[in-house]
């Protein structure tokens, strides 16, 4: 979510809970600053000059009431699927065939969106040969969304090849968990 909100003639500056440990912001103006670090807080700024007013806390029925127009706005959060693979290959596991359908909804709940399909591999081959097996295992996913025509208003295909390890190992170990495709729609 957005760390504030503005509103009308003065502003309206609201730290929202962001479902992590730490949060906070600072607000300085040229007459002072004041730091934010609890949820649902807010504070107004009348003009640069002026201090930020006291801190005051604010109900989330308030805030999701008052400015209702700004979250719609909001972009959605990004949802991540996990696609498998059998080994040296473009073939999707049977578990992951039968997620295509997940996949197929939820771009077309979201449309118009944009999609990110992002090729891995385990390190049973070269650096290389993964390379170009996760992205041929992203171009595989893209083409299947194209047969059904699912219409991508932006879409980006990469492949981390054996780099970027769900489950780390060290060369020539062949682990199921790294032989995968994200796909990102946001």
């Amino acid at each position: 979510m957005m760390p504030f909100i503005f509103s009308g003639q003065k502003t309206t500056v609201i730290l929202l809970d962001n479902n992590k440990t730490t949060n906070g912001i600072t607000i300085t103006t040229q007459g002072g600053s004041v730091d934010i670090d609890i949820p649902n807080t807010q504070t107004v700024l009348s003009s640069q000059e002026a201090k930020p007013e006291p801190l005051s806390s604010v109900e989330v029925s308030v805030i999701e009431q008052k400015y209702v127009q700004a979250f719609e706005a909001l972009p959605s959060h990004p949802v991540s699927l996990l696609f498998y693979f059998k080994s040296g290959s473009t073939e999707l596991t049977s578990e992951s065939r039968v997620q295509m359908s997940a996949l197929i909804d939820l771009i077309k709940e979201r449309e118009p969106c944009v999609v990110d399909i992002i090729g891995n591999t385990d390190t049973k081959a070269s650096f290389g040969s993964n390379y170009n097996l996760g992205l041929e295992r992203a171009k595989m996913l893209k083409s299947f969304l194209e047969e059904q025509h699912i219409q991508l208003s932006e879409v980006h295909i990469e492949s981390y090849g054996e780099s970027n390890l769900l489950v780390p190992t060290v060369d020539e170990i062949d682990e199921p968990r790294n032989r995968r495709v994200e796909v990102l729609v946001r």
